[in-house]
């Protein structure tokens, strides 16, 4: 029997706000590796890259990390995983659905429009009812092991939430069989194959400057290849596409500078909006927590 809880368990979106896509994030297995033994009791060992991953995630998703674990062993995790709150709501054992002898995530509770849903998890049982939204990771479970799955996987959600992809299960059945390793390689040479395609139109000058997009893979998202450990991400330049600018255009005129000026205006206006964003969904928590 499918047990569902009796109330909605983050803030409902204001009207006519524009909300930003939702990342549902596991917790045991997928961000942490947790052990127990005699002599130190549970011990907890985050996944490589968790730290960036969450405050990168944060820029472009409003972050829900869901565990099946009850909130007296989760919480403490979360707690000391997240100081800074980057993540917006955190569910527990309590918010799942119990069903085949699993507790589930029934995206459906969480009152967000599935096709803006993404879910990360080791555990395809506890996504059964959505399995469309699913990013199937490897668990997280030998910390001796060399990992990188969180680094390799964040170029696509870096796009799927800059671009504003309105389909995401349609966009996941590109993938389908893959884990989140296999879904980034894809995506990467995906990525490089459409590189190569500008660079050749480069070639032929700026009257070949934009191609027919159904000449291009799928998925159709612009390339957004990640930058260095800063955090700042690096696009495909006008550089890259026509070569060098010629010392007139230098200054920021032409064909090159509208392409900087248009990535830099889009930059603050997601900064702007996510802002707006974060401070509106604390005031509703704030308020729920009030009124209990």
């Amino acid at each position: 029997t499918k047990l569902l809880p009796d109330w909605n368990q983050i803030p409902n979106i204001p009207p006519d706000f524009p909300a930003p896509p939702c990342l549902v994030i596991d917790l045991e297995s997928t961000l942490v590796c947790s052990t127990w033994d005699r002599k130190y009791g549970w011990r907890h060992a985050k996944r490589p890259g968790v730290d960036k991953f969450l405050s990168l995630m944060a820029q472009y998703y409003e972050i829900v990390l869901w565990t099946p674990s009850p909130d007296g062993l989760a919480g403490p995790v979360v707690e000391s995983l997240d100081p800074k709150g980057y993540v917006m709501h955190r569910l527990f054992r309590d918010s799942t659905s119990y069903h085949n002898g699993v507790h589930c995530k029934d995206l459906s509770w969480l009152n967000r429009p599935l096709r803006r849903v993404i879910a990360l998890d080791d555990d395809p049982d506890a996504l059964q009812f959505q399995p469309e939204n699913l990013i199937r990771v490897k668990p997280y479970d030998n910390p001796d092991v060399e990992d990188d799955t969180l680094e390799r996987i964040t170029p696509l959600l870096v796009e799927i939430s800059r671009e504003g992809y309105e389909d995401i299960p349609s966009l996941f059945r590109q993938f389908q069989g893959m884990d989140a390793d296999e879904i980034a390689a894809e995506h990467e040479r995906r990525v490089n194959d459409l590189r190569a395609r500008m660079q050749q139109t480069s070639q032929r000058g700026l009257g070949s400057f934009a191609p027919s997009r159904n000449n291009l893979p799928p998925p159709e998202l612009p390339p957004n290849i990640m930058g260095d450990g800063d955090g700042q991400r690096q696009q495909l330049t006008a550089k890259d596409l026509v070569g060098s600018a010629p010392p007139t255009e230098a200054s920021g005129s032409g064909v090159i500078g509208w392409l900087q000026r248009r990535q830099k205006q889009q930059e603050e206006h997601n900064k702007e909006k996510f802002g707006l964003w974060n401070e509106v969904m604390m005031k509703k928590q704030a308020e729920k927590k009030n009124n209990v």
